[in-house]
């Protein structure tokens, strides 16, 4: 009847949608692979959004069937919506949670890579400006002093940001691949010599 027939496409649209949850459920990925991930969540959502009319139609014809069948198959109906409606849930909640989670692990991995990739062209201009030759007058002197003063001041005010971008990249360590970390763990190697020769 038409009772079971909207409960067997439900429930296959929700196993579908299960079985992506169930290939998300990795701790450490490459980055492609939390992309596509992430992407397979956005796309698990637009399913379950484009399934709710079907969600609500098996609940609205099972209250109709309800009265006119014996009691046997009423417990089977309240068992049915009532199975179905804790797996819509479940996984709605599941697709929110995860798709966050892969949300802030990429963000983080753009927000480090962007981060070390502008301190390292800062400590580039310093470079730069500190090894140009000294100059002959007074007032040159004096400028290029000042200025000295304003690099020792920024390296003090850099160095928190400095230390974020090694906890982020040991944040990451832990849900990224090994191989693409392993890229991170190299420029923060460069901007640690860097750094370190800019000071002395």
């Amino acid at each position: 009847n038409r009772y079971n027939q909207i409960l067997s496409q439900l429930k296959s649209k929700m196993n579908d949608v299960s079985e992506t949850l169930t290939n998300l459920k990795v701790k450490s990925a490459p980055l492609q692979r939390l992309k596509l991930m992430y992407n397979s969540c956005k796309t698990g959502q637009r399913e379950i959004a484009l399934s709710e009319p079907l969600y609500h139609k098996l609940h609205e014809t099972g209250k109709l069937l309800m009265p006119t069948v014996d009691s046997e198959s009423r417990t089977r109906i309240a068992n049915d919506l009532s199975s179905c409606e804790k797996q819509w849930l479940d996984i709605i909640a599941s697709l929110d949670s995860r798709k966050e989670s892969l949300k802030e692990i990429l963000h983080l991995w753009d927000d480090t890579e962007a981060g070390m990739e502008d301190t390292l062209a800062w400590l580039k201009g310093i470079r730069h400006e500190v090894t140009r030759e000294l100059p002959v007058t007074y007032d040159d002197l004096v400028m290029a002093l000042q200025q000295c003063q304003e690099f020792e001041n920024s390296f003090a005010n850099a160095g928190d940001k400095r230390g974020q971008l090694s906890q982020q990249h040991q944040r990451l360590r832990t849900c990224e691949s090994a191989e693409e970390t392993g890229v991170l763990q190299q420029r923060l190697m460069v901007l640690d010599t860097q750094w370190q020769e800019m000071l002395h």
